[in-house]
């Protein structure tokens, strides 16, 4: 399953920290097809699995969602993972997890699983448990649960992201936008354990103040490590 990490010209550096922490954190990861979307291309070399794609000559957040919305057309992937440019890893992932989710959506006969989330998103909004693997549930958003198009680090449907992927339409309007809900489409995810967890650089201010707290998990960062100095350098 390919990787895909959508950016803008203002957050294509903070892809770099993003990467080092997929290296360390994500098994295999040097054997993922992985598509950076974004304006202008990073300054920063890319491994041999990782590729640039211009999605467009003119950087501006109102085009997000239909900007991406003309690429998932363009390709072939029934499913893809999608992850945030600005969000570098805080831990290992949980590849049972991980490989429960690829063994759900390859066995996934109806194409009525529109998303699958890889963090705590969907637990924290109303769900009802789907299965359960002894120190995690399985679990499925209820159809009038807020944010079922979250744009956290996710499984998606291709036809499912594009379906309300609109003009106009910047990433906040894409997650809060009302009518995904009661579209009978399954948005997954898991309670208890989560595949993993991330740092948040970035927010719409700026800065974000507690990027160095993992977002779901509250792990702090070590001052004197070299994920630290890595983030530092990026952000600054």
């Amino acid at each position: 399953m390919k990787i895909y990490i959508p950016t803008s010209n203002k957050t294509v550096h903070l892809i770099e920290a993003l990467i080092l922490s997929l290296k360390k954190y994500w098994n295999n990861f040097e054997n993922y097809e992985v598509i950076i979307l974004g304006y202008d291309k990073p300054k920063f070399s890319l491994d041999s699995n990782i590729k640039f794609v211009e999605l467009n000559t003119t950087d501006e957040v109102s085009n997000w969602a239909i900007d991406l919305k003309k690429y998932f057309e363009s390709v072939n992937d029934e499913y893809f993972i999608y992850m945030n440019d600005d969000c570098p890893l805080s831990r290992n992932i949980d590849e049972s997890i991980l490989n429960l989710f690829f063994d759900i959506v390859s066995e996934n006969n109806d194409s009525k699983i529109g998303r699958i989330c890889l963090t705590k998103c969907v637990s924290n909004r109303p769900h009802f448990v789907v299965g359960d693997y002894d120190d995690f549930q399985l679990i499925e958003a209820e159809q009038d649960s807020e944010y079922r198009t979250s744009v956290q680090f996710s499984i998606w449907n291709r036809d499912y992201f594009t379906k309300y992927a609109k003009e106009n339409m910047t990433p906040w309007q894409y997650e809060l936008q009302h009518d995904p809900k009661n579209d009978g489409y399954k948005i997954l995810g898991t309670k208890g354990l989560y595949c993993l967890d991330f740092y948040h650089l970035m927010r719409k201010w700026g800065i974000s103040d507690d990027w160095n707290i993992s977002c779901h998990e509250n792990q702090q960062l070590n001052e004197n490590s070299d994920e630290f100095r890595i983030i530092k350098k990026v952000l600054v």
